[in-house]
């Protein structure tokens, strides 16, 4: 069963564009992944949350655990620039990778901050100043 899962825009703003409050973003049910098993990535792009390894409640964190980064792009080149670059820290930590395709650009940069605001990750990328 394929459900869909809709993000509502109510109040939301992204650069100069207002959305309004009917406007709905439609993606697929969320999907997961581990951050060490780089072969099944997503080739899809899409909107990314990286948990910490072994939490069992994807709610937002009081206690330092769970959501430690929002991202969006194609999900696979995004997950091996972190791993690469080691973003996250030493590579035998094998965080959990939840994920929704999203095809839009503009779609994605709007979920990305709904779910920023929501999980208020400590690993935030830093704004484009422009």
């Amino acid at each position: 069963m394929n459900s869909e899962f809709r993000f509502a825009l109510k109040n939301h703003v992204y650069k100069n564009t207002t959305f309004a409050a009917s406007e709905l973003i439609s993606t697929t049910e969320p999907k997961s992944c581990m951050f060490l098993d780089k072969a099944n990535h997503p080739k899809s792009s899409g909107v990314y949350i990286i948990f910490s390894p072994n939490i069992v409640d994807f709610a937002p964190a009081t206690n330092g655990e769970g959501c430690i980064y929002v991202g969006e792009g194609q999900i696979n080149q995004r997950l091996y620039q972190h791993w690469y670059n080691e973003r996250f820290g030493s590579r035998d930590k094998d965080y959990i990778v939840v994920y929704y395709k999203i095809p839009d650009q503009v779609d994605r940069k709007a979920v990305e901050r709904i779910l920023i605001k929501h999980y208020n990750p400590p690993i935030i990328k830093k704004a484009n100043p422009s």
